[in-house]
């Protein structure tokens, strides 16, 4: 111990010697140099007295050792005097720490102490307010306190000095220092001057210390001796933590050491959260069974370790089996007469069984309290301690508890469940809970009674759009769900049923459904069984409710329901209870008829089509036209509609369609078949259920349908014929017409009428319409089908002929319009367009022409050239009117231009004529024609061809004409002679046989063969 005395006493010397003289080697001329001493003046500022370390802790007074340093929440104060002349100012008050590893120095000014220098702030901690005070007294003094906190990076050592002195401003550059006093903490062979490293603090858990604690989710502490954990639960580890050699027992500052949760070797949790020297780390225990190993680390953050890592080890077992409660000895429910209780409830656990559960009693005489609703409040439960009365094995034991209901009046009710957990805060299971109906035991004190059924009870309701419907005349169908509802009572309650039959068929004498405990079940396959509930006429069943609601949700066969549309049908209900007691009650009320036949209601039938004819149950229309047939469908007896669609079957000669029925309703498009025929229209069901019979009469919606595709059509004109010409008396005085059409099937007069538009050519050939309207019809005779339809109609213009209307040219047409009662449309003609008739209007207007032979020429045949030749034109105005028209003549050659030989404007009366002549000479060899034409350059009349010869071919040719006539007579002769001879020789080689005309047949039969 000397020697080391000794070494740390020369170390302290040294560290000594090296602060002065750093503190001489310093920079002159800087004010804040962090050790720096001044030149020796004539009057050295002193620091007077001890320099007092002190620590701000509440078990520490002022002035008292506190070793070791530690890193923790508390400061450290350093509280020292000091002095100086009069001529000196004294301007920082400095403090060194140093240990034998680190060294920092710090200092205030004194003119503004808030100003905080440090040579290595990583080793100091400066606090928010109060780190420096200096107080000036008037005898050139002053005291100064300053305040810190050592960081955590400082490293372990026995010994740490602290000392202070002031520096002065006294004329020199670099002022003075007082010589520092310095007050050791710690030393070399008891307690260390600063200690770094942290420990784990034992706490006590029960009887026993633990290096931590263990807070289960029920706020319960784990014990060495119960060290039961539940798998899954969540938990807190609560670790005190110090530092080591600390009899203060210091805590660490917040955030300054890592707090570690160690499961098995895995981290499994963390925190550096540390509150009052705890840190508490919330963690899972691990899904397992069986022994972990558990441990707590700490890991200083800024230096030092955590001393005896090994001490934060604990072993604890998981626990992942809750306590259950087999069974009492009390049934679940029932009803008991008055006396004193004891139960015993059997409980299951590994690895150990709880020492004790809760019986949570509730007795309606002595807990039940305002509003006093006969069932148990959250509060209103007693609870009664069960001990462990016998372990039967390691595993299982019985839990007993005693009361009395010797006070309980007759109908009052007893309810009990178990709770509690086992050392692990496992919750016992299957105990039952507060919330009503979910107890482990509970009766009535009574007796018993019979169950109660009215006769009047049970009522019907059908399931519309998924709302029942209340039935006053119950008819069941196979396509719907049926419910039933009847009441029942039982004195001691719903615990005390056993067994409910009901009978739908009275005459059977048979249960068709039954209820029990394991719920309903049907005993015939026509049935179907839906739902099935007991339940409270309001609110939720509770075993004791003495009003009870029996509902059946179901459906039937048409099996079921054939032949039960006559007389009703009485249902049987029987009520068994635990004692044994039955009431069998026939309901009359709840009485039912119910049907499986079907058909389409005739009444409802409507047949419709577009421009066809329906009169009765006869129809005609057109082919590729389509009819509509809407009607509904019902259920025999009741008169609804089928819920589920039906098939509905329209035919139409050998057209068939086939839809389904939507709400009962159905509605069936056929199209007429392209054929000219009658046709049976019907409709029917089809493809209906097994056992579903269609009782529709076919015969009653028989319909017969003619279907004609052929449009009427005009075939002869009777008056006017169709190449008659009229005239505007015709039209004003009203012209009658009559025609014939063809029309195959029915034809009525009044769908058809004649159209007419009066034309006049004046401005357009193609003509201007004057007037157009329509023309009533009427037929000539009663005929209506079939064959030729003579029909007749008048036509009365609306209004006047205009005065000019025979001056122009003008047509009348007539259009066939309208259609048959089949529909089809009427058309004029086979060509399906323009009139049926056109005729043409007599008008009054000149008409100037030449008539047949009115062109003549003087000389004809062959001419001389320049031979004058006189050309006589006669002119005939056939008109009725006077006119002007102007010609021309033209001289045309075969070969050249034709020339014009004069214009000629001619004015006519009606029925005048007028004969003009035009001289003309040829003056070139060659055929000429004379043409006329009219103002359009039409041609009107044209000459024989006129062959114009040279002078001396036509006096030859004048000579021969001039032979005696006795020689034409003689060459006559010959040529009669010659044809004479040549039919001799053909009558004489004529072969004998067959006459030619035989021949000839023969010849005729040959080519058309």
């Amino acid at each position: 111990m000397e020697g080391r005395y000794v070494r740390m006493t020369c170390l302290v010397g040294l560290f000594l010697i090296l602060s002065g003289f750093i503190s001489i080697m310093e920079q002159k001329g800087e004010v804040h140099a962090s050790s720096r001493m001044a030149h020796f003046p004539s009057h050295t500022p002193q620091t007077t007295g001890q320099v007092t370390v002190s620590l701000e802790h509440p078990q520490i007074s002022e002035g008292d050792s506190f070793a070791p340093i530690v890193p923790s929440e508390h400061w450290i104060k350093v509280t020292s005097s000091h002095s100086h002349s009069a001529d000196e100012t004294p301007t920082r008050v400095h403090v060194r720490i140093g240990t034998n590893l680190n060294l920092v120095e710090i200092w205030c000014q004194i003119s503004n102490p808030e100003v905080l220098v440090s040579t290595d702030p990583s080793l100091v901690i400066w606090p928010e307010t109060e780190a420096c005070a200096v107080t000036m007294f008037s005898d050139n003094s002053l005291r100064s306190i300053i305040r810190f906190q050592l960081n955590g990076s400082w490293q372990d050592a026995e010994q740490v000095n602290i000392s202070s002195f002031l520096h002065v401003d006294d004329g020199t550059p670099n002022g003075a220092d007082s010589t520092p006093r310095t007050t050791v903490i710690g030393s070399s062979n008891s307690v260390q001057g600063y200690e770094g490293d942290v420990v784990l603090l034992p706490q006590s858990s029960g009887p026993s210390m633990m290096p931590w604690l263990v807070e289960r989710e029920d706020g319960s502490f784990v014990q060495l001796s119960q060290a039961y954990l539940r798998a899954g639960e969540v938990v807190k580890s609560l670790v005190t933590i110090g530092f080591e050699n600390d009899t203060f027992i210091r805590s660490p500052r917040n955030h300054s050491v890592k707090v570690s949760v160690i499961i098995d070797g895995e981290e499994i949790a963390n925190t550096t959260e540390i509150s009052n020297g705890q840190a508490i780390v919330e963690w899972v225990v691990p899904p397992r069974l069986g022994l972990i190993q558990a441990q707590v680390l700490l890991e200083p953050l800024y230096g030092g370790s955590m001393h005896e890592p090994d001490s934060g080890r604990l072993a604890l077992i998981v626990d992942g089996s809750r306590p259950t409660l087999i069974g009492c000895d009390i049934p679940a429910a029932g009803h008991l007469p008055r006396d004193t209780r004891s139960v015993r409830c059997e409980v299951a656990d590994l690895p150990v069984l709880p020492d004790s559960l809760s019986l949570n009693l509730w007795r309606e005489w002595k807990d039940d309290r305002a509003p006093f609703n006969s069932e148990p409040d959250t509060d209103e439960w007693e609870i009664l301690t069960m001990p462990l009365a016998f372990v039967e094995n390691s595993t299982v034991g019985n839990y007993t508890a005693d009361w009395s209901d010797l006070g309980g009046d007759i109908g009052e009710l007893v309810f009990g469940y178990v709770s509690g957990s086992d050392i692990a805060g496992n919750q016992v299971r299957n105990g039952g809970s507060a919330d009503f109906g979910d107890h482990v035991f509970s009766y009535k004190i009574g007796g018993d009674l019979d169950p109660e059924v009215d006769a009047d009870a049970g009522v019907w309701s059908v399931v519309s759009s998924g709302t029942p419907v209340t039935l006053t005349d119950p008819w069941m169908h196979p396509d719907r769900r049926y419910i039933f509802n009847i009441e029942l009572r039982d004195q001691n309650g719903f615990v005390d049923l056993r067994n409910l039959t009901l009978g739908l068929d009275d005459d059977a004498g048979t249960s068709d459904i039954e209820w029990d405990r394991d719920g309903c079940h049907v005993n015939r396959a026509s049935i179907t069984l839906h739902n099935c509930t007991l339940t409270a006429p309001t609110g939720g069943l509770s075993v004791y409710a003495t009003d009870m609601l029996f509902t059946l949700e179901m459906s039937f066969s048409p099996s079921f329901l054939a032949d039960r549309a006559g007389s009703y049908t009485y249902p049987v209900i029987s009520v068994r209870d635990a004692s044994g007691r039955v009431t069998t009650q026939e309901l009359d009320a709840a009485a039912w008829r119910g049907s499986s036949e079907v058909s389409i209601n005739s009444d409802t039938l409507l047949i419709e089509q577009t421009g066809g004819l329906i009169e009765g149950d006869e129809i005609w229309m057109r082919s590729g036209r389509t009819i509509t047939a809407q009607g509904s469908v019902h259920w025999l007896g009741s008169e609804l509609p089928p819920v589920e669609p039906l098939q509905v079957r329209g035919t139409l000669g050998n057209v068939e369609k086939i839809v389904l029925t939507e709400g009962g309703g159905f509605t069936i498009n056929l199209t007429a078949p392209d054929v000219d025929a009658m046709l049976p229209l019907q409709f029917d069901l089809v493809n209906l259920s097994d056992g579903v019979e269609d009782l529709t009469v076919v015969e009653q919606m028989r319909s017969w349908v003619t279907v004609d595709g052929t449009s009427p059509i005009p075939t002869e004109m009777v008056s006017p014929r169709s190449s008659a010409i009229l005239t505007p008396e015709d039209l004003e005085d009203g012209l009658r017409i009559a025609f014939e059409i063809a029309e195959e099937g029915r034809m009525d007069p009044q769908l058809i009428k004649l159209r007419y538009q009066l034309l006049t050519m004046r401005e357009d050939s193609a003509g201007a319409l004057v007037e157009e309207g329509e023309i009533q019809l009427a037929a000539t005779t009663s005929a209506r089908v079939g064959g030729s339809l003579p029909l007749v109609g008048l036509l009365n213009l609306e209004k006047e002929l205009p005065p000019d209307f025979r001056k122009d040219p003008a047509r009348l047409e007539i259009y066939f319009e309208g259609r048959d009662v089949a529909g089809n449309s009427a058309v004029s003609n086979e060509a399906r367009r323009g009139p049926m008739v056109s005729w043409t209007i007599q008008h009054d207007v000149p008409d100037i022409d030449i008539p047949l032979g009115g062109l003549d020429l003087s000389r004809s045949g062959v001419v001389a050239v320049l031979d004058p030749v006189t050309i006589v034109l006669n002119f005939e105005n056939v008109g009725l009117a006077s006119g002007q028209e102007t010609f021309r003549v033209v001289a045309s050659p075969q070969e050249g231009d034709p020339v014009d030989l004069e214009g000629l404007y001619l004015e006519l009366a009606a029925g005048e004529s007028v004969q003009k002549q035009v001289s003309w000479s040829p003056d070139a060899v060659g055929t000429w024609s004379i043409i006329v034409f009219d103002e359009q350059d039409e041609i009107v009349a044209q000459s024989m061809p006129i062959f114009a010869e040279d002078s001396s071919s036509v006096r030859e040719i004048s000579a021969l004409s001039e032979v005696h006539p006795a020689y034409s007579v003689v060459i006559v002769i010959q040529w009669v002679l010659l044809a004479v001879i040549l039919i001799a020789i053909g009558y004489v080689r004529m072969p004998k046989g067959p006459s030619w005309s035989d021949e000839e047949e023969d010849y005729e039969e040959y080519e058309y063969s």
